[in-house]
């Protein structure tokens, strides 16, 4: 009979395996890169163009980029926030044929936030770059130390809103969670219903809670680093009241949530008081390289990092003895662009087949 552990296993090799077949894809890709752009292009164009903007610019006429360049201006998110207002409501074959899956909120890095409509197609391809080739540079990497363990994922999968016409409105991690919610419990340490607590709710302390009951922790995902520096700060100040739960196997009342949410979480939960005393033990010590104290098998942070963010590196490294932090992808909730082929660098390659990149001379 299977155990829960060696399911666990599978899913990592199965990962890894996919992973293996997604990286000799991307390098073929990058020995062709105008070609497959070029591809990219014309399947967007053929695809689209009975659509209302595909008509406008007449996509069927188009038959190379110097075309593209004389239809098509350039063009910025103003230029196409009233069809987005349209789609929002409910109308179809306005900017794409295919059905939005929900819109994600921009980070708003580059001004006031934005809706960006994704589709089912769009999320698979972003899913590729995002969550499957990282896995084979992981691999690669680290695989003398590899476990096949879950990860600490500080994310969530909750919808802001909706629109008038019921289409769920999200960050581009959670809709991206949502795709993958059946195979999280034998990748992360998270329960699935704690992605889906929403706001209201102190998620940090019950990410934190699962991730500590897991001995053999292999890693720790964060969205940005500096999420990262909040886990390990939340868990100097409440270290107490976590290590209290875990001897007990309960779930603090200061964590308000709804009833039926704490029975299906406490059921998760049993009284584990050796591991209790040896977190107290290692917590008292203090928190200078407290990461591989508790979790001895961890061996790797992925986040986003570098640039702006590289502020929060050395903070990070006090609670981890200097953890590799791997920054995988340039992402924007448009695409996903880059894909990091290095552990100790933050340097991005293209990625010819998620979008049609077009070059502006300087």
């Amino acid at each position: 009979m299977f155990t829960t552990g060696i399911f666990v296993k599978l899913a990592s090799y199965s990962m890894i395996k996919a992973a293996k077949l997604s990286e000799k894809r991307y390098e073929n890709d990058t020995k062709h890169a105008y070609d497959i752009n070029l591809s990219i292009l014309k399947k967007i164009l053929e695809t689209n163009k009975a659509t209302e903007i595909g008509r406008k610019y007449n996509f069927s006429s188009i038959n190379s980029i110097s075309d593209f360049k004389s239809s098509i201006p350039l063009s910025t998110y103003k230029d196409y926030e009233d069809y987005i207002l349209r789609m929002s409501r409910g109308e179809k074959n306005i900017l794409f044929k295919e059905e939005v899956s929900y819109f994600s909120i921009s980070s708003g890095t580059t001004g006031k936030q934005k809706l960006i409509p994704v589709t089912k197609t769009s999320r698979r391809i972003s899913s590729s770059y995002m969550g499957i080739l990282p896995q084979r540079i992981l691999y690669k990497n680290f695989k003398e130390s590899w476990t096949y363990g879950r990860g600490l994922a500080v994310t969530d999968m909750t919808t802001t809103s909706y629109t008038e016409s019921g289409i769920p409105i999200c960050s581009a991690t959670s809709g991206g969670m949502k795709a993958i919610k059946r195979i999280i419990p034998l990748i992360w340490t998270t329960p699935v219903e704690v992605m889906n607590l929403g706001k209201g709710v102190d998620t940090l302390y019950l990410h934190l809670l699962f991730a500590l009951k897991e001995r053999n922790l292999m890693y720790i995902s964060g969205i940005f680093i500096s999420s990262v520096l909040d886990l390990f700060r939340y868990m100097e100040l409440h270290w107490k009241e976590l290590v209290s739960d875990i001897r007990k196997g309960t779930i603090s009342r200061r964590i308000v949530m709804e009833e039926p949410s704490r029975k299906k979480l406490l059921s998760y939960m049993s009284p584990d008081a050796g591991r209790a005393d040896f977190l107290e033990m290692e917590f008292k010590k203090g928190f200078k390289g407290i990461a591989k104290r508790i979790w001895p098998k961890l061996i790797y942070i992925i986040a986003v990092t570098g640039a702006n963010f590289s502020i929060y590196d050395d903070k990070v490294a006090e609670y981890t003895d200097n953890l590799p932090i791997y920054s995988s992808a340039y992402a924007a909730s448009e695409a996903v662009m880059g894909v990091n082929m290095h552990i100790d660098r933050y340097i991005y390659s293209l990625i010819p087949r998620t979008a049609f990149y077009e070059f502006i001379p300087n």
